[in-house]
């Protein structure tokens, strides 16, 4: 109780006692005689174990760590699961602008499916995009053997140099009509199914099978009506 004229008294609360120390690192207990971090780590996983492997800390801080870990999200092959063998596998990154690409891209990154792809020029980062298109167009007519052999890797897992040799070895000519193509190179014919290359056929060929879903029998059954039609 106070009374008028008379200050109230200030009630000093008493300091906190430090608690007991970690029974594991000796540092001030937070609870359960342990510190904050043992604490939160029985809390976590049950045990005062070390769950981090002991090359945590050099992994964290290595540059391709965050490489690394988004090759586990794009998809990877079980040995480059170990850090250290991916990073023996892919080197140092030549820029910090590089990134690591897929040669190609149905496949998982792997020891034989990786390179390094070269950065853009920064100033390209802040065109619009019909001026990034202008610059890309530019680039690959300056860069046609590049870019081509980039696309067959892309695309069907192929070099330049086997395109070459499979246009050789079928003389120019369609596989299937033995004729050459008057507008268009010839294009890789691909099982979808499989993944792999055929032959390279003329523009008109590929649509044609394309049309009937690479099925034998819908082609079979084309050719017996235009037989039939034909005899009548």
């Amino acid at each position: 109780m106070t009374t008028w004229g008379v200050a109230p008294s200030i009630l000093v609360m008493p300091r906190k006692q430090p608690g007991p120390p970690c029974v594991v690192c000796g540092k001030p207990s937070a609870a359960r005689k342990l510190c904050e971090m043992h604490y939160k780590r029985f809390k976590r996983h049950g045990h005062l174990d070390q769950t981090r492997p002991a090359d945590w800390g050099q992994r964290n801080s290595h540059p391709l760590n965050g490489t690394w870990r988004w090759t586990s999200r794009a998809g990877r092959v079980p040995r480059w699961n170990d850090f250290w063998t991916f990073v023996s596998d892919v080197g140092d990154r030549p820029t910090i602008s590089h990134r690591l690409c897929r040669q190609k891209d149905d496949k998982p990154f792997g020891p034989k499916n990786w390179y390094w792809e070269e950065p853009l020029d920064d100033t390209l980062r802040q065109r619009t995009k019909a001026e990034r298109n202008a610059y890309a167009k530019v680039w690959r007519a300056e860069n046609q053997m590049l870019s081509r052999n980039s696309y067959l890797g892309r695309r069907y897992g192929i070099t330049l140099a086997e395109y070459e040799a499979l246009l050789v070895k079928q003389k120019g000519r369609c596989a299937i009509c033995k004729e050459k193509d008057k507008w268009f190179r010839l294009a890789v014919d691909h099982c979808h199914d499989k993944k792999t290359v055929r032959e390279l056929l003329c523009s008109r060929c590929n649509r044609g099978i394309g049309s009937f879903d690479d099925k034998p029998e819908l082609l079979e059954r084309a050719a017996q009506y235009l037989r039939r039609w034909k005899s009548e």
